[in-house]
């Protein structure tokens, strides 16, 4: 069975058009970030661009469709050689994915990107694959900024993010950015009658609505919505409110997963689970979503690190109304 991962993407036509055109010009460049919301396919996007890279099968003809393979990424991988398959199943030695441990990439991981790299390989490339790089912490983030600035020919390195403004200034400098968009509710639908194996491996991931079962017995979804309505209708009331009832750092947690999970919806589907909140969020657009989620990150970022959690999210909510 051919399994030319690019026919697995859905809409991002216009990232797609991007590395299409960089791959004929052959000018694709060595350090890419694709940024955009969560379970769009950005990590699906950074596998196929793999497989095409290090498919074994260069005289692909299987795709009638356009005999110039070499020319047209979308068919350089054949999809059934011994590599695109192990692209596939996770599996291939040429391909370091690194994903954050407990919200953070250390400065180990960065270092193991070193030690890949100075691997002797007969392949023809080499992928690094930097899953939710906004984890990157400083000491990580400056050894990566070395390895970027030396990245030798054939050797790949794409970070995957939500933002650009999730990175540090000088890591996001040196990346070319390709921007992912919201998917339409059809492809959205169309993604979770996938084979379950398909939507784990490429973070199209279900497990959020498992897990939102357990949400809708916990007190804190009612929280939830009393801090959203509350906030979306910029009622001061909002501040004594998150102080008695969402100042505890199990409480934020919480608060935080259910949030990101509502302006997911609302960017995808253009409706939420929690259909009371419909209305109040019918006035944010995708722009809107993107940067709620951004803060919500950091947000995120700032209660692992122990900081104070009352005085984080009071944070949230100025900067959220700026």
């Amino acid at each position: 069975m051919q399994s030319n991962l690019f026919n697995k993407i859905l809409g991002q036509d216009s990232a797609k058009d991007f590395l299409s055109k960089a791959w004929k010009n052959q000018r694709l460049p060595s350090a890419l970030l694709f940024y955009g919301p969560d379970s769009v396919g950005k990590k699906l996007t950074a596998y196929a661009l793999a497989q095409a890279l290090l498919c074994d099968n260069t005289d692909n003809t299987d795709n009638t469709d356009n005999t110039d393979n070499k020319d047209n990424l979308f068919s350089k991988a054949c999809g059934n050689c011994e590599s695109c398959i192990d692209v596939k199943e996770q599996k291939s030695p040429h391909i370091l994915t690194i994903q954050p441990v407990k919200n953070i990439i250390k400065v180990e991981q960065s270092l193991e990107i070193l030690s890949f790299l100075n691997l002797k390989t007969n392949a023809s490339a080499r992928v690094i694959i930097i899953d939710q790089a906004q984890f990157l912490n400083t000491q990580s983030s400056n050894k990566l900024l070395k390895t970027l600035e030396e990245i030798s020919k054939n050797n790949y390195i794409i970070l995957l993010s939500p933002s650009i403004k999730s990175l540090l200034s000088t890591i996001s400098s040196r990346l070319i950015k390709v921007a992912f968009s919201s998917l339409k509710k059809d492809e959205f639908f169309s993604i979770i009658k996938e084979s379950k194996t398909d939507i784990d491996f490429f973070n199209y991931s279900l497990q959020d609505y498992k897990k939102w079962k357990e949400v809708l017995e916990d007190q804190l979804l009612d929280k939830s919505i009393k801090f959203w309505t509350l906030f979306l209708k910029k009622d001061k009331k909002v501040y004594s409110f998150i102080s008695k009832d969402l100042s505890k750092k199990e409480n934020i947690e919480m608060f935080i997963y259910i949030s990101k999970k509502l302006l997911l919806d609302k960017i995808k589907l253009n409706t939420l689970r929690v259909p009371q909140l419909n209305e109040l969020f019918s006035h944010l657009n995708s722009i809107n979503c993107i940067s709620l989620l951004d803060l919500l990150l950091n947000l995120e970022k700032d209660i692992k690190n122990n900081i104070n959690p009352l005085l984080s999210l009071e944070n949230f909510c100025i900067q959220a109304n700026k």
